[in-house]
């Protein structure tokens, strides 16, 4: 079973651009890779609220729009290589209270960041960070990051929890 827990956030200015059915299908990889990414050898049923999502990832792909194809065949991509079958299955948001109230609900306290002057004068003093803590994939300043809540490009959650001794990090925690 893929961990539980809560997650949410904002579109990038990029994807807040894209189609609604382009945004859920993207939606549902990211839950993929926020709470399974270390899971193999299994079956995840993973319930939307979108049916062009559930039918873009259940036939693995659909030529009608060409970039929820690509997302989906990203989607395949990623559980093929893991040995994972996914399900989509349409589930009203009416019928998922607590994932459509994270999906309208944010806390723009949460992501902080560095201005890029301040980061740039950091890296010219101190060299290029190989992690950023406490970060999002929307605010890091690297390509590694360490997320307080699930996120599907952070390497894990709660930046506590390891020891630094032997990494080069950014630390820049919210206020």
């Amino acid at each position: 079973m893929c961990k539980g827990g809560k997650a949410g956030g904002r579109w990038t200015v990029t994807e807040s651009n894209s189609h609604i059915n382009e945004l859920e299908t993207l939606a549902a990889f990211f839950a993929l890779k926020s709470f399974c990414p270390s899971m193999t050898n299994c079956h995840i049923n993973i319930y939307i609220d979108n049916t062009t999502a559930v039918s873009y990832i259940n036939v693995m792909g659909i030529t009608h729009s060409l970039q929820c194809n690509k997302i989906a065949r990203e989607i395949w991509t990623w559980c093929i290589q893991r040995n994972i079958w996914v399900t989509a299955i349409s589930l009203p948001g009416k019928g998922n209270v607590d994932a459509d109230r994270e999906s309208r609900t944010f806390n723009d306290n949460t992501e902080w960041s560095l201005k890029e002057n301040i980061f740039h004068s950091i890296v010219e003093t101190y060299g290029i960070p190989s992690i950023d803590l406490f970060a999002s994939r929307i605010n890091r300043k690297v390509s590694r990051c360490v997320s307080w809540r699930p996120d599907p490009e952070a390497r894990f959650l709660d930046a506590f929890s390891r020891s630094w001794s032997q990494e080069h990090f950014l630390c820049f925690p919210s206020f």
